[in-house]
């Protein structure tokens, strides 16, 4: 007797996810050899792990007197886990690579690579025979791979996604022509910042100073343009807390990964925002989670990235004890941040007027660390630096007070030659944890 729909689906997702992350820890270990799987190899190796989970299956089905699967049943099994591989095999192939940052598919034959040293390339082969492919791909993915079915149609034409690896799929259709696809590679590696200082992106100066700024537990907003590297020096920071430190994370989608390092962050809470199910019910947004994480006893409360209405719950958390905070935000400067922040807040409900915000903004806020990412004219891979450290200082009638205390240098580097001296106040929380001014 043949397997119904429900169990049939059932049990896709569970060989998937059984699947998932077995191959998962066999591809990490062969990249740790310095040894990259093709699509051949995946397919291969999924085949093999797929024959494994159907001989579990048939040993729990004998203990529970229950007929064996079909011939047909295992085939049909096997084809919708292979297809739940992703985007294919093309994709497969890049996710493995550990070089690969961001995928943009804007068709069939039209996939551009973004890397970790700053390079663009474009596939030579097409990875779908046609848009109705990829959209199948994609409505595969949203019914299957998330924590709840997602839909992909003519009434839901965008999709955000977490895929099985922790990347972040967004698609779209209807709108524009074809089926466009953005895929966010969220390695989570364990950056330090004397990684991140090796690498070129802070001077030691820098590095002491931010250091300080976690153990003196002053609350830091990271800004910067898209890609910059806000999210790997906020990790990098993260990683300087202390090991008896209650985190809460909040995120849109998960990137920081602290609950993934177990022996640094032992307690760790992460928490993710939730879109509405196919019915249109069930949404958790940042706002909630910020309420929420603010009543599970944290140490230090973080977001991801303030997108909205968060920022007023995170600010208010700031001014009430919850010190040691970090998050970050998408702006052109350090200075631009503050009107940035007072437009999030203006969609809070009710909304905050930007006056009563540069108030609580003054009233929480300790730091602003501004990363760029340079990127040549010329196409060569670009630089990623701490560029401008700017310290909140207090309010005054025409608004926020602050110093930057951390300029550019000359190679476009943070550096506090020329800059303004640090309040006594912040020197005197910094000079508490050992740090003193340079």
């Amino acid at each position: 007797m043949g397997l119904s729909e429900a169990e049939f689906d059932q049990l896709v997702r569970r060989i998937h996810g059984e699947i998932c992350e077995e191959r998962a820890a066999t591809v990490r270990s062969y990249a740790e050899k310095g040894q990259h799987l093709g699509r051949a190899d995946l397919r291969q190796l999924s085949l093999a792990l797929i024959n494994d989970a159907f001989g579990r299956l048939a040993r729990e089905g004998i203990e529970a007197g229950r007929d064996p699967l079909t011939d047909d049943d295992e085939d049909r099994l096997a084809e919708a886990v292979l297809a739940m591989g992703g985007l294919g095999w093309a994709i497969e192939e890049l996710l493995a690579d550990p070089t690969v940052e961001n995928i943009d598919i804007n068709g069939p034959d039209k996939v551009f690579v973004h890397r970790a040293d700053g390079s663009k390339t474009r596939l030579e082969y097409p990875i779908a025979q046609s848009n109705d492919e990829l959209e199948r791909w994609v409505r595969n993915a949203a019914a299957r791979l998330g924590m709840t079915e997602r839909r992909f149609d003519e009434g839901s034409p965008m999709l955000i996604l977490r895929l099985p690896d922790g990347s972040r799929l967004f698609a779209v259709k209807s709108v524009c022509d074809g089926v466009h696809i953005s895929v966010r590679i969220h390695r989570q590696p364990k950056s330090e910042l004397a990684d991140l200082q090796g690498a070129g992106m802070m001077t030691p100066a820098v590095g002491a100073f931010l250091s300080a700024a976690v153990h003196a537990r002053l609350n830091v907003i990271i800004s910067g343009e898209t890609n910059a590297g806000k999210t790997t020096l906020e990790r990098g920071m993260l990683n300087e807390c202390p090991a008896t430190d209650r985190i809460v994370t909040v995120e849109d989608s998960y990137e920081l990964g602290l609950d993934r390092m177990g022996e640094r962050h032992p307690d760790v809470v992460a928490l993710e925002a939730r879109e509405a199910n196919v019915e249109g019910v069930g949404a958790i947004t940042m706002s909630d989670l910020v309420h929420g994480a603010l009543r599970m006893n944290p140490t230090r409360c973080c977001i991801g990235e303030v997108r909205g209405a968060e920022i007023v719950q995170m600010l208010r958390a700031m001014t009430q004890g919850n010190n040691g905070s970090l998050s970050t935000v998408h702006a052109d400067s350090s200075a631009g941040v503050f009107d940035r922040l007072a437009l999030y807040a203006m969609e809070a409900s009710p909304p905050l007027e930007p006056a009563h915000t540069a108030r609580l903004v003054a009233q929480a806020l300790d730091l602003i660390v501004h990363v760029e990412h340079d990127l040549p004219a010329d196409g060569s891979p670009g630089r990623r630096f701490v560029s401008s450290i700017r310290e909140v200082t207090g309010f005054h009638e025409t608004g926020i007070v602050t110093n930057e205390v951390f300029v550019p240098g000359p190679d476009g580097r943070a550096t506090a030659e020329g800059a303004h001296p640090l309040s006594q106040r912040t020197l005197q929380r910094l000079a508490r944890v050992g740090w003193s001014p340079w």
